[in-house]
């Protein structure tokens, strides 16, 4: 019996995968030029691999910042909205 419940989540669970985005990067996917954020996630990994907790603690929570505030992600990936309209008015 346990032997097929494992079947079934693990056949679950990839079927899930395969057809659900993950939604911890649907930010960065849908942004129109995220090299910024890019960026600054880089900024992240390199201070943690320099060992340098305070640069990378400060740019952490930086990064979180920004992540909760959506007109900040605005201001800084820029408006996908405002290029199409400037092409159609072309």
């Amino acid at each position: 019996m346990a032997f097929y419940i494992a079947v079934i989540v693990l056949t679950s669970s990839a079927f899930k995968s395969m057809f659900v985005p993950p939604t911890f990067s649907t930010y960065i996917i849908q942004a129109y030029e995220p090299d910024d954020i890019l960026n600054l996630c880089q900024a992240i990994y390199i201070h943690r691999f320099r060992r340098q907790h305070v640069q990378e603690e400060y740019y952490y929570y930086l990064l979180i910042e920004i992540m909760r505030t959506p007109d900040l992600i605005k201001k800084i990936c820029k408006s996908s909205i405002k290029k199409k309209e400037e092409s159609q008015q072309i």
